[in-house]
């Protein structure tokens, strides 16, 4: 199938973004290994912001997409709350929404470090990430993982707590590659996937 000088661009931009953040990306790079011309960028994306934004759109899309079947369940789980046994339920159910897709080739890794890149170095732009995710899916994992524990978690050891989980979550992505040598994978099956997450559970304490 043959690339267009757009989809050529995104996916140079995206390696760019990824190894030198956004600050230190130049367009010049970009089109260089898009082998786009100069005025390519303007006309599709009217500037580096421009593409930037979109591809942070792009992460906020897969996920939301990933989740989106789960919203209906969490917003009739939370007006019965408390209800330990579900969100316990839920909490795994949405960890492995989490891991399936940072396992699967839609989320790269490339996509990976520019997500970690915004929250250890922010972007002018990180708000784009931010309400498109965080605002939703973190206080769904902080409710969760506070019903789930029975009162033992305050809401703010669950906040850090939830901080920790993704943490390691998006360790696994950043160390695919590794991963897979380590445990002589030959990819990221169910059963991989399964063993991961029974590591993820157990440093939460959910069972």
């Amino acid at each position: 199938m043959k690339v267009n000088t757009r989809e050529k661009i995104i996916k140079a931009a995206i390696h760019e973004f990824a190894i030198k953040g956004y600050e230190q990306a130049t367009t010049r790079d970009i089109l260089l290994q898009a082998g786009a011309n100069v005025a390519a960028i303007n006309y599709y994306f009217k500037g580096k912001k421009g593409l930037y934004v979109e591809i942070l759109l792009h992460i906020v899309e897969l996920v939301r997409e990933q989740f989106r079947d789960v919203y209906p369940e969490y917003m009739l789980l939370k007006a019965t709350m408390p209800n330990p046994k579900k969100s316990r339920e839920m909490l795994k159910k949405c960890i492995r929404k989490f891991v399936e897709l940072i396992c699967s080739d839609r989320f790269s890794v490339d996509l990976g470090m520019i997500y970690i890149h915004e929250y250890t170095q922010a972007s002018p732009y990180f708000e784009t990430l931010s309400k498109g995710l965080n605002e939703i899916y973190f206080p769904w994992c902080v409710a969760l993982l506070q019903d789930a524990s029975e009162g033992a978690l305050s809401e703010k050891e669950a906040n850090l707590q939830t901080v920790m989980m993704f943490s390691e979550i998006f360790s696994v992505l950043t160390r695919k590659e590794v991963i897979l040598k380590v445990m002589g994978w030959q990819d990221y099956n169910q059963e991989a996937i399964n063993e991961i997450l029974s590591i993820i559970y157990r440093n939460i304490n959910i069972k």
